[in-house]
C-alpha cells in the first residue's frame, strides 16, 4: 500500500515506509539502473514520465511533513527559529530549496487543490513551486482562492515557461496597484553602469520592460549581422582546427561585438540613429478599456473584488517574449505612438485574412508571430522573432493561409512536419504534438481534462 498525506501525520517511520514502497515498485517493474541501460525509444519515455510522477507524490508527502512540522512547531525543540531552518538541518537542503518546499508546504491553507493535484501527479513540481511564490506575495494571497481552479488547471496542462507568464499575468491583474509601481520603480531607478577593472571591460544596466524590449530588439538585429558574417566566412574559409561549417565566434561572443557596432553605430549617426525599433505589445481589449476607465476615474476608490479567473488566459499586457507590462504604461505608449498595439480577441488570436496566398507574409505572418512566444514544439524555447510560419493543415489539404491555420516553428522542427509529425491547436489555445505512429510527445490534456 502506498503512503498517503494523511499517513504521514500518524506514521512514526515515514522515511522507511516511503522509500519501501518506491523499491518495491522499482522491483515489481524491474527498473534497476542496470536494466535501464537497455531500454531504448518509447519505454525510456514511459519509465521517465513515471519516475517524474512518483517524484510529484514524494514532494507532496514531503510537503506534508514539513506542514505537520511548521503546525506543532516541532522545529522549536531543537532550537531552530523557522520550520525552513529545520529542513536545512534535517535534510542538508539548501536554504533557497527549503524556502521552495516551505512554500509549497503552506499552500494546504491557500490552494489545497494544488497539493491535491500533487499527490496524484497531475502537476509539476516546478509549477507548484511557482504558485508557492505567487502565495507568499501577501498583495494577493487573499484572492488566489478564487483563482485556485484556473491556475491548478493551467498547471496541469502548460508548460513551465507559459504557466509562469500566466502566473505574472494573475499577480499584475490581482495587484493593479503594486504592479504599477514597480513598474514605476523600475523607470525611476533605471542605472548604466561602465567600467574597467583589471584587463576586462564590465557594463551592467538595468530599466523597465519596454526600453529593455526595445534595446534587446535592436540588439538582436545587430547579433544576425554577426552571424551572417560567421557563417558566411564558415562557408568560404574553413579553418584547419575546425571542420567546415564552424562558426567562428561563439553566441556570446557575437553578442559582445554586437553591442560594440552599436555603440559605434551610434558614435557615427550625430544625434539620429539609424535604426527605429520595433516594440509589439499583446494586450487583450478588456485590459485596455480597464485602464481608459481607471485614467477617468483615478480619485475613485477600487474595490477589493478579485479578478475573474475565467478570463485569466485570454487576459494579456506583455511582450511577445512574455514579459509583463505595466497595462496603463502600454496604454500610454500606445497613445504616443511609441509601441505597435496588436489587440486580441477573448480566444487570443488576432483576425483572419482568409485564403489569399500560399505563404505566410506580411500582416498574416506577424499576427502569428505575435500570438506565440515560442516555437510550439514541446520543450523548444526557440523565440517567436527567429522561428518559421507555416500551415497547421497543409496547403496541399485545403488549408488556408490565415492566423487560425499558422503554427510557429523553429527551422528544425518544421523540417520534422515532412517526417509525419503533425501539430493540433486545441480550443483552449494549447498545442498538442504527435509522432508518426500517433502518439502525443508530452501529452498533456486539452481544457476541462486532468
Amino acid at each position: 500500500m502506498v503512503a498517503t498525506a494523511e499517513h504521514l501525520t500518524e506514521t512514526d517511520d515515514i522515511r522507511d515506509q516511503t522509500w519501501s514502497d518506491l523499491g518495491e515498485l522499482f522491483e515489481l517493474a524491474g527498473w534497476t539502473p542496470s536494466a535501464i541501460e537497455e531500454l531504448s525509444g518509447a519505454r525510456l519515455d514511459e519509465v521517465l514520465t513515471t519516475l517524474d510522477r512518483w517524484r510529484r507524490r514524494i514532494e507532496a508527502l514531503t510537503a506534508a511533513v514539513i506542514r505537520r512540522a511548521d503546525t506543532t512547531e516541532r522545529y522549536v525543540e531543537d532550537g531552530h527559529r523557522t520550520v525552513t531552518a529545520w529542513a536545512v538541518a534535517a535534510c542538508n537542503w539548501s536554504t533557497a530549496e527549503a524556502r521552495d518546499r516551505t512554500r509549497v508546504a503552506r499552500l494546504a491553507h491557500v490552494l489545497p487543490e494544488a497539493l491535491g493535484a500533487l499527490e496524484r501527479g497531475e502537476i509539476g513540481v516546478a509549477q507548484v513551486v511557482a504558485l508557492g511564490h505567487l502565495a507568499a506575495n501577501p498583495r494577493v494571497e487573499e484572492h488566489l482562492a478564487h483563482a485556485e481552479e484556473v491556475l491548478t488547471d493551467c498547471g496541469r496542462r502548460l508548460g513551465f515557461g507559459d504557466f509562469k507568464v500566466v502566473c505574472d499575468r494573475w499577480r499584475q491583474l490581482a495587484d493593479q496597484d503594486g504592479a504599477h509601481r514597480d513598474h514605476d520603480r523600475a523607470g525611476r531607478e533605471r542605472r548604466a553602469h561602465a567600467s574597467i577593472l583589471g584587463r576586462r571591460f564590465y557594463l551592467d544596466a538595468a530599466g523597465d520592460v519596454l526600453d529593455g524590449s526595445a534595446m534587446i530588439e535592436v540588439l538582436e538585429r545587430f547579433e544576425d549581422v554577426e552571424l551572417l558574417a560567421d557563417q558566411d566566412h564558415a562557408k568560404a574559409a574553413p579553418t584547419a582546427s575546425a571542420g567546415r561549417g564552424a562558426l567562428e565566434r561563439t553566441a556570446a561572443q557575437r553578442r559582445f561585438d554586437a553591442l560594440k557596432a552599436i555603440f559605434l553605430a551610434a558614435a557615427g549617426a550625430g544625434s539620429q540613429t539609424a535604426l527605429d525599433p520595433l516594440v509589439n505589445l499583446t494586450v487583450d481589449e478588456a485590459t485596455l478599456t480597464e485602464q481608459l476607465g481607471r485614467l477617468s476615474n483615478h480619485d475613485a476608490e477600487r474595490s477589493a473584488v478579485p479578478p475573474d479567473a475565467t478570463t485569466l488566459e485570454a487576459r494579456r499586457c506583455e511582450t511577445t517574449t512574455g514579459h509583463p507590462v505595466d497595462p496603463m504604461q502600454a496604454l500610454v505608449a500606445a497613445l504616443l505612438g511609441q509601441v505597435r498595439r496588436v489587440l486580441l480577441d477573448p480566444s487570443g488570436r488576432v483576425l483572419d485574412l482568409g485564403r489569399r496566398r500560399r505563404i505566410f507574409t506580411g500582416g498574416v505572418r506577424e499576427a502569428v508571430q505575435l500570438g506565440e512566444r515560442h516555437c510550439i514544439w514541446p520543450g523548444c524555447e526557440v523565440p517567436s522573432g527567429r522561428a518559421q510560419v507555416d500551415h497547421v493543415i497543409p496547403w496541399s489539404g485545403a488549408g488556408v493561409t490565415a492566423v487560425a491555420n499558422g503554427g510557429l516553428l523553429c527551422g528544425r522542427h518544421n523540417r520534422f512536419k515532412t517526417h509525419g509529425y503533425r501539430t493540433w491547436r486545441d480550443a483552449g489555445g494549447g498545442w498538442h504534438t504527435y509522432r508518426p505512429d500517433g502518439t502525443e510527445i508530452g501529452a498533456r490534456p486539452p481544457p476541462g481534462r486532468s
